[in-house]
């Protein structure tokens, strides 16, 4: 009765939300299918694992959406950490930086998800790749402008170690577009491709250990009302010596109780 009592209390609880979750996405979901269907595109092209449509081995793309799954990770970070900061620490200098994080990830995720700068803005919507990179490049240095102070206060040498292997993978990128490589023949012509995708998968990676590492050392001590994670950690450790000291007083006062009694 009790197990009972609670399925129908998480019923009534969480009913309301669930279903506007899965409102929002049934209503995108039926979107993407109305839309192909006028372009003369078959559902099963949205709903189909890639790999199926264009049947091509497992592993094609693996490094590139093992890629994806590190964006996704980092984005994922930046958002529960804004949620929790907005709950619990509201006034927290952290909240907008993690919720402008978020969003730059998630764009830059979504980007490298369906190739938005290479073909969907400049072939679909006629929208020159360069314009989207001037927009990328605006937004990062809002970021980077407006929260240089917060930034400061965190280890932001991994950061600019990942904008470093990710401006690299864009100049290679260019580079190819433009033929503006070494001659042919040479190392980067010939294995340019791979090099590009190296910088970006070490670059994607670096980026989800800062926002790790930030929302760990930096704002959930902020959060929990101390200055940084290394306070975190001797906390820990005053507790453990404290327990320590305490079950050897009551170790010692067992034993004296025992040579008390008659």
């Amino acid at each position: 009765m009790r197990i009972l009592k609670q399925i129908s209390q998480q019923i009534k609880k969480n009913t309301p939300l669930v279903l506007g979750v899965w409102g929002v996405y049934f209503i995108l979901f039926e979107i993407v299918i109305v839309s192909g269907n006028s372009f003369h595109i078959g559902p099963d092209k949205f709903t189909r694992d890639l790999n199926s449509v264009v049947h091509v081995p497992f592993y094609i793309g693996a490094i590139s959406n093992f890629g994806i799954i590190l964006w996704a990770a980092s984005a994922v970070i930046c958002f529960f950490t804004y949620a929790a900061l907005k709950r619990y620490k509201p006034t927290s200098v952290f909240k907008p930086f993690m919720l402008h994080a978020g969003i730059i990830t998630t764009i830059l995720m979504f980007d490298d998800l369906y190739m938005l700068h290479e073909q969907v803005f400049p072939e679909y919507l006629n929208i020159p790749e360069h314009f989207v990179y001037l927009f990328y490049a605006a937004y990062l240095t809002f970021f980077l402008v407006r929260f240089k102070n917060i930034l400061l206060r965190t280890e932001y040498v991994i950061l600019m170690i990942a904008f470093l292997f990710l401006g690299i993978s864009v100049l290679m990128d260019e580079a190819i577009d433009l033929n503006f490589l070494l001659r042919q023949g040479s190392f980067i012509y010939k294995h340019e491709t791979l090099i590009e995708d190296f910088f970006k998968s070490f670059g994607i990676l670096t980026w989800l250990i800062y926002f790790s590492r930030t929302s760990f050392s930096t704002v959930l001590p902020n959060m929990l009302g101390v200055t940084s994670g290394k306070h975190l950690i001797d906390i820990r450790d005053n507790l453990k010596t404290g327990l320590s000291s305490l079950k050897k007083k009551q170790v010692n006062i067992s034993k004296y109780s025992k040579l008390k009694k008659p």
